[in-house]
């Protein structure tokens, strides 16, 4: 399962926190916070719950599936929630922190989302608030790691164990990663180039001409990495694949660079030619 899908989590800073309606959603306020419950989010938490409710049993023992299954199953969804909260808890708590009040958390059917009004801000405070949700959920999969080895489970509650933390995982590895244009990982290297350039970059700089080429950079780097621990098979087809990527990735940015100069020159070209004559009578 995509755990993109599942758990994609993005502090939107600057964007105004909107007053969330009751009609459509669920929400709860609590004080200058308020979290709300989308249908997108209801129908990707049953999608989550009646997957595993169907497979995992299946892969964890034989034959019809008891009771604990199907609790199992629930409970794996929960801890999945419980994740995707404590991430976006990490988000509000750096924006309360900063005197950003008040603060929504979302859930919806891509998964989370932290937001708040954010007036006077700068590179050190963008940092920090975009490293607080993957930090505060790593933390909590080391103290969820910590637990679970200390814990004789059965095949079923074993393999619940091993899903969510698959999970938690991969969330945090997809969201620090500056993959999808408002994820966690994105919102860093603005921060970053912030901090160097001592000025706020532009969007399309971030996006189109560093996010790339840092992708870029990754790919052969877990390729390795994948090779290495046998996640992904080595071989000339693997490597042509990589290849490829790397390049495609590295491609983009002088494509968008070239880009802009020919529209720049275009529009130069149109501010120099004379004026049409209006032929109608």
């Amino acid at each position: 399962m995509d755990n993109q899908d599942i758990s994609e989590t993005h502090s939107s800073s600057t964007a105004p926190a909107q007053h969330v309606t009751a009609r459509g959603c669920l929400v709860w306020r609590m004080g200058g916070l308020e979290v709300a419950l989308r249908p997108g989010g209801l129908l990707l938490l049953g999608s989550i719950e009646a997957l595993f409710d169907v497979r995992c049993w299946q892969l964890a023992s034989p034959g019809p599936p008891a009771l604990g299954a199907h609790v199992a199953a629930t409970v794996m969804t929960l801890l999945i929630v419980v994740l995707t909260m404590l991430h976006e808890s990490g988000h509000a708590l750096a924006f309360r922190l900063q005197g950003a009040w008040p603060v929504r958390i979302t859930l919806h059917g891509g998964g989370g989302m932290c937001a708040a009004v954010v007036v006077e801000d700068s590179a050190g405070r963008a940092l920090v608030r975009a490293l607080a949700g993957p930090a505060v959920a790593g933390l909590v999969l080391t103290l969820w790691l910590t637990l679970c080895r200390g814990l004789a489970l059965s095949p079923v509650w074993q393999l619940s164990a091993t899903t969510v933390t698959a999970v938690g995982l991969c969330n945090v590895l997809v969201d620090t990663l500056p993959l999808h244009p408002r994820s966690d990982g994105v919102q860093a290297l603005r921060a970053v180039l912030w901090l160097v350039c001592r000025r706020q970059p532009d969007q399309c700089a971030v996006l189109y001409l560093w996010r790339p080429l840092i992708l870029a950079a990754l790919a052969p780097v877990f390729a390795l990495l994948g090779a290495a621990t046998g996640l992904i098979p080595g071989g000339p087809t693997t490597t042509t694949v990589v290849a490829l990527v790397t390049l495609a990735l590295c491609v983009v940015p002088s494509a968008v660079i070239a880009q802009h100069a020919l529209v720049r020159c275009g529009n130069a070209i149109r501010g120099l030619r004379p004026a049409c004559c209006d032929t109608r009578t």
